[in-house]
């Protein structure tokens, strides 16, 4: 929705237009609108602002709007009265059940109503996501707050001189004027050894920049800058021994009403279509209770075979069949680029998202959909996030069927083994072999099961040690391998990859399989979730029948992911760059060399993410 901007200088003053310049910085989080104030805190206890020209002021507050709910100028940020201030990015879908005359079009007003109102358990009520800074001088206290499952960021830096957060650490970083960023090791680790970035705890890529934890508020007292984290009970209603009467209808029941909420809109909405179960869920939803669907555009990536460039027809197949079924306009974005757009982009993306991440996943694409969307004007994206974690997707039948064997759970080894067999034909043997060493304890070494470890700098493999203790692979059922995706591995991952491809584009992205009602779907019993033929089956059990029967029952799909091979990327320029970067030489030990980067993917990928963030911002460690 929205970006911005706060500063609060303990012993100086506001640096003006360093500040105005900061907040630029993050002009595509907010395109419609762009405001800021300089403010001070009078002898009588109120907020007073500060021409900006006069450059004596020890707070500043910056927002970007982009404008959804309410188009009014009276949604406008940031919002200051005397005694309070709101910078808020996100959505509170739910904010007419708690609106009064004066607030009933807009959630930014509704939501500032009640916090001046001292009700810090609204942020249990929304339905929604956020992440906000609230100031408020009776309590003399600033309130930084994030959304349940971390869907919008909120970082932050303090020292003794000053306290800054922001949507964007490049506001911050900009702001402090720093001639170079320390990495946190702790951090950079699991990116190299799990390939996915950290987001679920308070920690980030860079060592003295920290972020308000997903589900969690930060109360920061204005006098003594003391802070204190409170955890907010979101899913406390939630019974892990729930049962359903009619699961389909309840199903049916509370995902129409998510996706009804995620409809709250002023302005146009982007739906993806894949073909797979969960977008065809939402869009059978969609046409089956959705009395106004003129403001919907419908989008299908084209992907394209790495190694060939050829096209991968089964999702375009299934895509197609919906849309004629439907009767529906299917908007099509080829996700390939030439040889030296891959290279002029990545390196753009890197620099935007400001860490390292695996780009070989989600992220092109969604800044290709993301940008043609821009362009259409529509800017809201209902997409599929949370519909695997939720509904039991991934077929990791074997990964549990493994950890079982470890805990000397034969049948159970057996039981997941046989359904990941009934999914995937290849490498039975090999892997009925590792079912049997794990079931014998001998474990297999790190280097070989991470391939790039050794070249590691001795001095860093200690820290990443730390990182292969994988709890995800040693649990032994699907709800709990589902609940650390959710909250701690994958949807942490890719809401922040989301959230940042698709508003570097000024678009917002919806997730109506996060919605706080669906959590209970977790706790499904197994029956519910798969058998030998199918995962996710309440959700396919729960469509429509205006879904194909062959989409609903459908058993493969080709996923959303970049149509570029990466050997493009290892020309004698990059592999170069990556070998004379400093922060590399001090990471990897001296036996990296060009062959270890040919022949690794994920190595490449990582340093050169490093050495083109280096280059930018001199990294050290």
């Amino acid at each position: 929705m929205c970006g911005h901007l706060f500063i609060f200088e303990k012993q100086r003053f506001i640096n003006a237009e360093r500040a105005s310049e900061s907040l630029k910085i993050q002009s595509n989080r907010g395109p419609d609108f762009s405001d800021e104030k300089f403010l001070n805190i009078s002898n009588d206890n109120n907020f007073k602002e500060v021409e900006k020209q006069h450059l004596q002021s020890k707070i500043y507050i910056g927002h970007n709007r982009l404008s959804i709910i309410d188009l009014s100028q009276e949604s406008n940020q940031p919002i200051l009265t005397k005694k309070f201030f709101l910078l808020y990015n996100g959505e509170f879908y739910n904010f007419k059940n708690f609106a009064n005359n004066q607030t009933s079009n807009s959630d930014t007003l509704t939501l500032f109503k009640e916090l001046k109102n001292n009700n810090l358990d609204i942020f249990k009520s929304i339905n929604g996501m956020w992440s906000l800074v609230f100031a408020d001088l009776n309590n003399k206290q600033v309130i930084f707050s994030r959304d349940r499952y971390g869907k919008k960021p909120l970082y932050y830096y303090e020292d003794k001189n000053i306290f800054i957060s922001s949507t964007d650490t490049r506001s911050i970083f900009n702001y402090l004027n720093f001639k170079s960023r320390t990495i946190d090791l702790e951090n950079l680790s699991k990116i190299f050894l799990l390939k996915l970035n950290s987001y679920n705890s308070t920690s980030t890529f860079y060592k003295n920049i920290k972020q308000v934890k997903p589900g969690y508020s930060i109360k920061l007292d204005i006098n003594t800058f003391e802070k204190k984290i409170i955890k907010h009970k979101y899913f406390h209603n939630f019974s892990k021994k729930i049962t359903f009467k009619d699961p389909i209808n309840s199903f049916r029941h509370d995902f129409n009403n998510a996706l009804t909420a995620r409809m709250t809109s002023d302005r146009n909405i982007g739906f993806l279509v894949s073909g797979g179960v969960d977008s065809s869920m939402i869009i059978s939803n969609l046409f089956k209770n959705s009395k106004n669907i003129e403001n919907s555009y419908f989008y299908f990536a084209r992907t394209f075979d790495k190694r060939t460039n050829k096209e991968n027809h089964e999702d375009r197949y299934f895509a197609k069949l919906l849309s004629k079924k439907l009767k529906f306009k299917l908007n099509e974005i080829d996700m390939i680029l030439s040889d030296t757009e891959i290279e002029t982009t990545l390196k753009d993306m890197i620099i935007y998202f400001d860490q390292p991440f695996n780009f070989e996943l989600t992220s092109v694409p969604l800044s290709l959909i993301s940008n043609r969307m821009k362009e259409d004007n529509v800017p809201v994206l209902i997409d599929g996030a949370g519909g695997d974690e939720v509904m039991g997707g991934y077929p990791v039948y074997l990964s549990l069927a493994f950890a079982n064997a470890r805990s000397k759970n034969i049948f159970k080894a057996l039981k997941y083994f046989f359904y990941d067999c009934s999914f995937k034909k290849s490498f039975l043997l090999k892997n009925f072999l590792i079912l049997l060493r794990d079931f014998t304890k001998k474990q297999i070494k790190i280097e070989q099961k991470f391939k790039h470890y050794k070249f590691l700098n001795n001095s860093i493999k200690s820290l990443v040690l730390n990182s292969a203790k994988f709890p995800r692979d040693n649990y032994t059922n699907m709800t709990k391998r589902q609940l650390y995706d959710l909250f701690r591995h994958q949807i942490p991952f890719y809401l922040q990859i989301n959230d940042s491809f698709c508003m570097k584009n000024s678009v917002e992205n919806r997730s109506p399989f996060l919605d706080q009602n669906l959590l209970k779907y977790i706790y499904l019993e197994d029956n519910l979730k798969f058998n030998n033929k199918y995962n996710k089956l309440l959700l396919r059990r729960s469509m429509y029948e205006n879904i194909p029967h062959e989409i609903v029952y459908r058993r493969s799909k080709q996923g959303l992911s970049n149509s570029f091979d990466i050997k493009l990327l290892k020309n004698e320029r990059n592999i170069d760059m990556i070998l004379s970067s400093k922060i590399n030489r001090e990471l990897m030990s001296s036996n990296l060399d060009k062959k270890a980067l040919l022949e690794n993917d994920v190595l490449f990928k990582f340093l050169f993410s490093m050495s083109i963030l280096s280059e930018k911002y001199n990294l050290t460690i």
